[in-house]
């Protein structure tokens, strides 16, 4: 008879919610836990979709305090100044300032494409606005390295999206004609002798037949909308400009330095094609790449090449007449980069110049003579 009672008291004590795991006799807490939703909604993290840049910058300036909606407001805000809402001027420079100023807290993913795309679309939005502020910034003592490089990439992408170098064929690249083709192993795999694989491939070719013809997609003229904006952008950063500023002997201002020079020579291929705007800006670029050949680091030696290259590039023979743009200094310093050098990669590039500055100086009537 005990050995009947025992299970059934053990019985009751499982449905009293006791076991042995409480010893002490305390009961479990597992009633008053609630249950879990797993149908996932995303109600918890979708942010609410703004139509105005006011509501996106108070949540930027406030992004401590919630930072799902930080996220998701970094993810909108690229396609919310696309749209170009009814706030953007009066929002866009503040805006650009916060987004200059913010920083990856909470190593959010994609932080930094999101955060450059914003200013960049902010800059391709309200030129007018944005580029002087962005320009003002660049030279302000409050800024770090990192931040003035990001300001000289966003006037980069900028400049290359109002000329639309990034989408110079509009619609579809594809053939008009697609020719079928079934996938075979290589005949390199499956023949080994020479002769026996040139006879196979003269036969291939004899049986193959094909319909149609490939056509490439014709470029779509489109408008340079950089060209109007170029002095906004190559004048004002020439004209703050503050050699003491940046010191020779330091490397990482000579970075910043080298990309400045860098981003001149970006500027001017948004130029193409735009004679009365090149005849403006070639010649004060060339001047102020010229001043700072003689830089000791050679990252700066190395873009002044490189933007020294794009703008004898950019010229046209009707240009030759009204600018002097090759000059015999030019010709002298490359020549001695060439056969001085202590760096490889800058004796190579320095003779390229060398040879483009030659072949552009052939151009002009009567061509101009440099000395080799």
């Amino acid at each position: 008879d005990e050995e009947d009672v025992e299970p059934e008291s053990e019985a009751e004590d499982a449905e009293d919610g006791s076991s042995d795991r409480f010893p002490d006799g305390e009961d479990s807490d597992a009633s008053s836990l609630e249950m879990y939703d797993l149908e996932d909604d995303r109600e918890d993290i979708d942010c609410k979709h703004r139509k105005y840049l006011r509501d996106a910058l108070d949540v930027l300036v406030a992004g401590k305090e919630d930072v799902d909606e930080l996220e998701g407001t970094l993810q909108s805000l690229e396609a919310l100044i696309a749209a170009r809402p009814d706030d953007l001027e009066s929002t866009s420079t503040t805006l650009t300032q916060v987004l200059l100023q913010l920083n990856d807290a909470y190593c959010i993913d994609g932080f930094n494409d999101m955060k450059m795309a914003s200013m960049v679309a902010l800059a391709v939005q309200a030129t007018q606005l944005v580029v002087p502020y962005l320009v003002s910034q660049f030279y302000t003592q409050n800024l770090s390295l990192t931040q003035r490089s990001e300001v000289l990439q966003v006037l980069i992408s900028a400049a290359q999206q109002l000329a639309n170098m990034k989408d110079e064929l509009s619609g579809s690249a594809k053939p008009a004609v697609t020719l079928y083709r079934q996938s075979y192993p290589p005949l390199e795999q499956l023949l080994v002798n020479p002769e026996e694989l040139e006879v196979q491939k003269k036969k291939l070719e004899a049986k193959t037949r094909r319909w149609g013809q490939r056509r490439q997609a014709t470029p779509r003229a489109v408008h340079n909308q950089f060209v109007p904006h170029a002095p906004l952008f190559i004048f004002n950063l020439l004209k703050n400009y503050d050699q003491e500023h940046f010191k020779v002997a330091d490397d990482e201002d000579s970075f910043v330095l080298g990309k400045l020079v860098y981003a001149l020579g970006a500027f001017a291929e948004c130029c193409v094609f735009s004679t009365h705007m090149l005849r403006k800006i070639l010649p004060v670029i060339l001047e102020f790449v010229g001043v700072l050949r003689g830089h000791r680091q050679k990252y700066v030696q190395a873009q002044v090449i490189g933007t020294a290259m794009k703008c004898w590039g950019c010229c046209t023979k009707e240009m030759f007449a009204d600018v002097d743009l090759l000059s015999s200094e030019w010709s002298a310093w490359l020549l001695n980069v060439t056969n001085n050098s202590e760096e490889p990669d800058l004796r190579i590039l320095a003779g390229a110049a060398l040879g483009a500055l030659f072949d552009v100086s052939q151009q002009a009537s009567p061509p101009l003579i440099i000395p080799l």
